[in-house]
């Protein structure tokens, strides 16, 4: 026959009434940004499952939801609208968009500007390069 310690019985007694206790002092956080819609939609335009004005109101509606519950749409959210409203030649919509994104997402600010200087038909920026070394700092140059 199986036998528990005294110490042993205690300690999963203690357990076992401890854990819904503490489970219950958890709060549950809601995720930290709306994604209603957004994953299917970027799914349904690269297997072009769907047409850009489906999306479009897709997402618009998702953030029309997200701005009702007080919540931030997910990163990459807006950057999917302007390319859906650059499909349809809504350009003035796009920038919007492409603006909003990059006020949100600042670190999705290089890639914006990028689309953004596409689109207005402007080369885009030269991606920023890092230094070349110079001479001195390198030991075989001095050779």
């Amino acid at each position: 026959m199986f036998h528990l310690s005294p110490w042993r019985t205690g300690l999963a007694t203690v357990t076992l009434l401890l854990a819904p206790a503490l489970s219950a002092c958890s709060s549950h956080r809601p995720p930290l940004y709306y994604w209603k819609g957004y994953q299917d939609q970027v799914y349904n335009t690269l297997s072009q499952k769907a047409d850009p004005a489906t999306g479009i109101a897709v997402l618009e509606r998702g953030i029309a939801q997200a701005q009702s519950k007080n919540r931030i749409p997910a990163p990459g959210y807006y950057a999917e609208l302007g390319y859906l409203y650059a499909q349809i030649g809504r350009a003035n919509q796009a920038r919007d968009a492409f603006e909003k994104e990059k006020s949100l997402f600042p670190e999705s600010t290089p890639y914006m500007d990028r689309l953004l200087h596409t689109m207005t038909g402007e080369s885009a920026a030269p991606a920023p390069t890092a230094p070349a070394p110079s001479s001195s700092s390198n030991p075989a140059a001095r050779s």
